[in-house]
């Protein structure tokens, strides 16, 4: 668990996009650069083809919407919102390798008692 985090700006700034958003992705490289929601209108371009229904998850829009060359090296926060606090926002397997085959570095994700840091 992260007791003190360099990006502690990046924290507060999930925390208040949280009062409109429940699943939140925010990339950082090392100013921010980009940022992703869980996206309601649309589908996931890969699992589109399998499962319609599936939705765009939020490391996913964060990743289509930064600059290509801002992505190698990035750290992404990933923020859920459960209640009036945390929830697990770890990565699916799907995203995370999404994630390193784009070169982010780490993800740093909340979990329900604080945020922990993923190394890719």
């Amino acid at each position: 668990m992260i007791s003190s985090y360099r990006n502690t700006w990046a924290l507060r700034e999930l925390f208040s996009m949280s009062q409109k958003y429940n699943f939140i992705a925010l990339m950082v490289n090392p100013k921010p650069v980009s940022i992703g929601f869980n996206n309601m209108s649309k589908t996931h371009p890969v699992v589109s083809r399998y499962n319609p229904l599936q939705k765009l998850h939020c490391e996913i829009d964060c990743l289509h919407s930064a600059p290509y060359e801002k992505i190698k090296g990035s750290t992404i926060f990933l923020w859920r919102k459960k209640g009036n606090g945390f929830g697990m926002a770890k990565p699916c397997a799907m995203c995370e390798n999404e994630m390193r085959k784009y070169g982010v570095k780490e993800v740093v994700y909340s979990t329900e008692i604080g945020f922990e840091i993923m190394k890719l």
